[in-house]
């Protein structure tokens, strides 16, 4: 056999030993063996079976690796499994550094963001030097400073930006609409918002703030284009049925002035909604 042919020969018996280890570490990831080979040629073309060598020297290095190559490749399963056994674990960590249950969640869920969603996913610079938990809590700390920063200097800047929200998101026709109407239609969004289900206001913010298509969402998910986009419209709907109870039950408006809300509400919904994504502030406020 030929030097190249034990080349070869030696990555085929690496690639092979990290989906048997992987398969049988994270079995609810759904990737054939065929699709796990063509996505590692496509990462680690011919000539890197020293490199390899060093990312997959032991069963555990090489059960992450797939994990990893999974998510990265956004294999079915992939994102839930990462987040079950590795994110969520890592919450009482951010609740120390966040001082904040709220800002706690914007940092996991803004953690999830850098970690998978392109164009440059975090995760593709795991190089596998240590446990992958070790490197997700760097990630994960780093993330929560950030966001904790941000938090605080969107609180100084609120009063600002409500002013903006009123002049951007209501403008004209929202002049019959009394101050105190503007005020509760705003706490009533912030907190509907707040009260979103994760994967509903996730594909939200997606579509609003990054102008991601309903495939990429589905991507990012795990899940059918077509379960993206019925996400999407369950948001929109259940922002507007929440809306409206609120500003009845909890702050005692007449159905009138409601229905009149509504309809400059939904006129703008999506850019208030927007604006509202792009203040982590704004959002802590409506999670309390």
């Amino acid at each position: 056999m030929s030097g190249v042919a034990i080349k070869e020969h030696a990555r085929a018996e690496l690639m092979d030993a990290c989906y048997r280890e992987g398969t049988a570490a994270f079995p609810r990831v759904g990737w054939s063996y065929p699709e796990f080979m063509a996505a590692c040629d496509e990462r680690w073309p011919a000539g890197s079976e020293r490199e390899l060598a060093e990312r997959w020297g032991d069963g555990s290095g090489r059960a992450e690796e797939y994990l990893v190559a999974a998510c990265l490749a956004g294999r079915p399963g992939a994102a839930a499994t990462l987040d079950r056994e590795y994110l969520v674990k890592l919450a009482p960590r951010l609740r120390q550094l966040c001082r904040s249950a709220d800002v706690a969640d914007e940092a996991l869920q803004a953690l999830r963001e850098k970690l998978l969603l392109p164009p440059c996913p975090r995760l593709a610079k795991y190089e596998n030097r240590g446990q992958l938990a070790a490197w997700l809590t760097i990630v994960a700390v780093r993330t929560a400073l950030d966001v904790t920063r941000r938090v605080q200097h969107g609180a100084l800047h609120l009063t600002e930006l409500d002013e903006q929200l009123v002049t951007h998101a209501l403008s004209p026709e929202s002049q019959f609409l009394t101050r105190q109407l503007d005020a509760a239609l705003r706490q009533a969004l912030l907190g509907a918002l707040a009260r979103l289900p994760p994967e509903l206001r996730f594909a939200l913010k997606m579509q609003l703030v990054a102008g991601w298509s309903i495939d990429q969402i589905g991507r990012a998910l795990s899940t059918h284009r077509a379960t993206a986009a019925r996400w999407l419209v369950s948001a929109r709907q259940r922002l507007e049925a929440d809306v409206r109870e609120s500003l009845v039950r909890d702050l005692g408006f007449e159905p009138g002035e409601v229905d009149g809300a509504l309809g400059i509400l939904r006129s703008r919904l999506d850019l208030r909604i927007s604006q509202f994504f792009r203040s982590s502030a704004a959002i802590a406020e409506g999670d309390a």
